[in-house]
């Protein structure tokens, strides 16, 4: 059996989002994820939106669960495997190119320093849209269709590696950081694990040089 990357997919009350999420996921990742999506919603319509999307066939090979009181425990228990990378998903985001495991992998492998794999950044991602400001790149390391680049000398989109959009880790750190969080949802997850950044052990992030995720709030 191939490797795959774990990866936990967040969603609420936006089944339609999360039915193009997974489908461009399987066209252009195939192979690459084991998909896990915790499901929230408020109501029975939204309800009966996500029954069609688990009960239809074409995601039978996807683990979905409803999300409980235990939020924390619901992500270390996926988390909780022999996969040796991880990441997170939201539902509004989008695979448009092709992402190859053996171009993740061996980036991982060749520099000890990487903290994560962006999927999301490239030299195309040139606004940051949560802050309105234009993305500043430098002292960039070119290796054919990968860049690389030290984070903590970086800001906006380029200086954060704890993204819940398609940010590759190792299982190991990413378990340790999710471990010592405090959370109930993914909003404060994704902000207790930034609480981190400064000790951080990995001071460089990698990614495709042109994105292969873009997030469609």
């Amino acid at each position: 059996m191939s490797q795959k990357i774990k990866a936990i997919v967040f969603s609420k009350d936006r089944a339609a989002q999360l039915k193009l999420f997974l489908q461009s996921t399987k066209k252009n990742a195939p192979g690459v994820f084991d998909l896990n999506v915790i499901i929230s919603n408020t109501g029975e319509n939204f309800d009966k939106g996500y029954g069609k999307v688990v009960h239809d066939p074409e995601f039978s090979d996807i683990k979905f669960i409803g999300v409980d009181s235990d939020f924390k425990g619901q992500v270390i228990g996926f988390l909780n495997s022999s996969d040796e990378y991880a990441c997170f998903f939201l539902d509004d985001d989008l695979i448009y190119k092709d992402v190859k495991f053996d171009d993740i992998d061996e980036q991982f492998k060749k520099d000890d320093d990487i903290a994560c794999f962006s999927l999301r950044l490239g030299e195309n991602t040139t606004k940051c849209y949560t802050m309105g400001s234009d993305n500043v790149l430098h002292d960039i390391k070119f290796d054919g269709q990968l860049m690389k680049w030290d984070w903590t000398l970086h800001y906006l989109d380029f200086g954060y590696p704890f993204s819940m959009d398609g940010h590759i880790f190792r299982k190991a750190d990413i378990i340790k950081l999710v471990k010592k969080s405090k959370f109930t949802n993914v909003e404060e997850l994704e902000m207790a694990l930034f609480d981190f950044a400064d000790m951080f052990p990995r001071n460089m992030m990698t990614s495709y040089r042109h994105s292969a995720l873009v997030g469609v709030p």
